[in-house]
């Protein structure tokens, strides 16, 4: 999912020059994350859990504080199981963002974060058609990318 390479890249793009370069590095970083996904190589657990359902919609409550230099946020995300007997999913957040909870239907959810990928163990299994919402909560403080100059972001398409 890369919404939150986007949430990055519009964090990123309140700070000034630095932050473009911090964008860049988000961008690239979920275009990675997605071509993993749409590679023909077979399917990792993290790729499978990415695929297993389709987003309805997203819920987003952002809180950016520029004197700061920080983002307060939380994403819910509504979703249907595609595959039979769903337990996990996995979404893209860059790990510049700090998770401080994953909650559904009320109840704390088990996660990790780490290689730019949230793993959320869901509270029960979907069957496919199911409908089930995930809401992560996160903060984050900007630090501006280094070695990257506004010529090799020129290039970016």
């Amino acid at each position: 999912m890369a919404l939150f390479g986007i949430l990055f890249v519009i964090f990123s793009a309140n700070f000034g020059q630095d932050s473009v370069a911090g964008a860049y590095s988000g961008i690239k970083s979920s275009q990675a994350a997605i071509a993993r996904a749409e590679s023909q190589e077979p399917s990792s657990s993290a790729t499978d859990e990415r695929s297993a359902f389709d987003v309805k919609r997203y819920d987003i409550n952002l809180r950016i504080d520029p004197a700061a230099r920080s983002i307060t946020g939380s994403v819910t995300t509504q979703a249907i199981a595609r595959g039979s007997e769903l337990k996990a999913i996995t979404l893209d957040l860059e790990d510049l963002m700090v998770v401080t909870s994953v909650t559904s239907e009320g109840r704390d959810l088990a996660f990790s974060h780490k290689d730019n990928l949230l793993r959320i163990m869901l509270a029960q299994s979907y069957r496919s058609g199911a409908p089930f919402a995930v809401t992560v909560n996160y903060r984050g403080r900007h630090q501006p990318a280094k070695h990257l100059s506004l010529a090799s972001i020129s290039r970016f398409r």
